[in-house]
């Protein structure tokens, strides 16, 4: 439906005679006979509550509409957002994470001097400083760390408005649903994430910090609200798909 169309109008229309329609049906129905002035003041009422009620819900619209179109879409047009989420994360498949933990493991790098890059040397094929393969516990103080932690924020800030109310989950899923279900389905990111919370738990001057959210903890919920929908609507996605590749 439009917003500022002729259907939206008639959408007005309709709905304020459909509410006088409603009150006329049930002031017959109990047989009253209301003061004049009281039927005029109802009357006037409540066809200002149902208009303003619309106007309400059409201006919640706008302002998703102008936050996707004015944020969201930073995520395509910021080139440095866009080649840290292919380098940092899309290109960094779960084997390689599985390998660079294994050498952490193996070698136990957790005591070495962060950030820890050498140990991996072999696995990086030309990856150059910012975009190398990292471990989540081991790349503190490196560009790596600071470009994820600039595209994590980022999508934390949309998961923000959608736990706010401000964004439908289905205005996430048409806009960026792919990319947050790379990140859902990336070890590297879970890993990162949980030793993100483990830190804040442990460190006390984090966590005694009154009114202060943990690291990406709207980005975490986000993404769970985000694979159950996908999850309950596979069966919807699927002949969506169906038909758009037709």
């Amino acid at each position: 439906m439009s917003m500022f169309g002729k259907t939206y109008y008639a959408w007005v229309v309709g709905a304020v005679l459909a509410s006088e329609t409603i009150i006329l049906v049930i002031m017959r129905a109990l047989r009253l006979e209301p003061d004049v002035k009281v039927g005029i003041a109802t009357f006037t009422a409540v066809p200002l509550l149902v208009v303003t009620l619309m106007e309400l819900g059409r201006n919640l619209r706008l302002q998703r509409a102008a936050f996707i179109k004015d944020y969201v879409s930073q995520f395509f047009t910021n080139v440095d957002l866009y080649q840290a989420f292919h380098e940092l994360i899309y290109s960094y498949g779960n084997e390689l994470f599985e390998e660079v933990d294994s050498i952490r493991k193996q070698q136990k790098l957790d005591r070495e001097e962060k950030p820890v890059f050498e140990p991996f040397k072999e696995l990086q094929k030309g990856r150059e400083v910012g975009s190398r393969l990292y471990h989540p516990r081991l790349f503190q103080g490196s560009a790596e760390e600071r470009r994820l932690d600039a595209l994590l924020g980022y999508f934390d800030v949309i998961a923000y408005y959608y736990a706010r109310g401000y964004l439908r989950i289905e205005d996430i899923v048409g806009s960026i649903g792919y990319f947050l279900a790379v990140l859902k389905a990336r070890k590297v990111v879970e890993h990162y994430m949980n030793f993100n919370r483990e830190t804040w738990k442990e460190d006390k001057e984090y966590s005694n910090t009154m009114g202060v959210t943990p690291p990406f903890s709207y980005l975490r919920r986000l993404l769970d609200d985000l694979h159950d929908y996908n999850k309950d609507s596979e069966d919807k996605i699927k002949k969506l798909q169906e038909k758009r590749i037709r």
